[in-house]
């Protein structure tokens, strides 16, 4: 027995498929998505209270988060998929804290250091020290090239065994 569909209904399924199709060549081609970006490529790191580092507890409570940086990808869900991030220091330590909100899921990452870890869910840092280097960093230029006063660092969690990983590039990424 064959059955057959209105006009309507063929429509309403041509068009669901259209769209499906174009969402799979956006995941396919679009690869990386990038952050709005505020404050112009700088963070500015603000000096921890009494010299000593935060506390390391999975909350930014107690941090100085006068030069915090508010990230999200875009305007229209910048209200439930957002990210703030703060830099403290002390003389001997660097410290960086993101609370990360993605309501109704959990931060997703099931690779190790050797494997594609930039598919999941991770945190991205990336330092210049150098200050020859222009905003936006041009990755092709001499002083950027082989730098090593560039690091790129990713952090993440592997989702499966709980593992935390810190991975540093040095150079353009």
């Amino acid at each position: 027995m064959m059955s057959y569909s209105s006009p309507k209904e063929h429509a309403q399924s041509s068009v669901i498929w259209a769209l499906g199709v174009c969402l799979m060549a956006l995941l396919m081609i679009g690869g990386s998505v990038r952050a709005a970006d505020l404050s112009h490529g700088l963070m500015y790191a603000m000096p921890a209270p009494h010299g000593v580092g935060p506390k390391i507890n999975g909350s930014l409570k107690g941090w100085n988060m006068a030069g915090a940086d508010e990230v999200f990808i875009a305007t229209p869900t910048a209200k439930k998929l957002h990210a703030l991030a703060a830099l403290e220091y002390t003389p001997k330590a660097l410290y960086y804290g993101v609370r990360v909100s993605l309501p109704h899921r959990k931060l997703i990452n099931p690779h190790n250091s050797l494997e594609a870890f930039w598919w999941g869910d991770q945190i991205e840092l990336r330092v210049v020290s150098d200050p020859k280097v222009a905003y936006p960093l041009n990755a092709n230029a001499p002083n950027v090239k082989r730098s090593k006063r560039v690091a790129n660092m990713a952090f993440w969690k592997d989702s499966q065994n709980g593992k935390c990983y810190l991975d540093i590039l040095y150079g353009p990424a």
